[in-house]
């Protein structure tokens, strides 16, 4: 059901995203798809999985003008986290912060894909997907 109803979100709010066009320059608001993922742990070790393999939610929102990014779950907004530094850089958006412990790299370039790296003592992990602005 869960899934059900993120992909029911999705469906509703990408493609009307996709027509507000403008830039991913952190102007506006993003939601976020986390598709395909990877992650390692400091043995060597490695997985493809989705977001729910480490505990994401499939969409997430990127509000650069409040300095937070929050999972969507089925009953809107989830965990926030606070975004510490922007900068854009060769027509990318880069955002980097933290929370509880970890840290984390998300990068969007002027197409809106997407590539988000989260770090933590003994594993990482790579989230890619693609952005639309709102």
């Amino acid at each position: 059901m869960r899934i059900f109803l993120l992909a029911a979100i999705a469906a509703l709010l990408l493609p009307a995203a996709a027509f507000a066009g403008g830039p991913f320059d952190g102007s506006k608001a993003l939601v976020c798809s986390a598709d395909d993922t990877v992650e390692c742990s400091d043995g060597g070790t490695c997985l493809n999985g989705d977001a729910e393999d480490v505990g994401l939610p499939a969409l997430i929102r990127v509000d650069a003008k409040k300095k937070t990014i929050s999972g969507i779950s089925g009953t809107g907004e989830g965990e926030t986290a606070p975004i510490a530094t922007i900068r854009k850089e060769e027509g990318r958006l880069v955002l980097q912060g933290g929370q509880a412990g970890r840290g984390f790299t998300m990068v969007v370039d002027s197409t809106g894909q997407s590539t988000i790296s989260v770090s933590d003592s003994g594993y990482a992990f790579v989230v890619f997907g693609e952005c639309a602005a709102l």
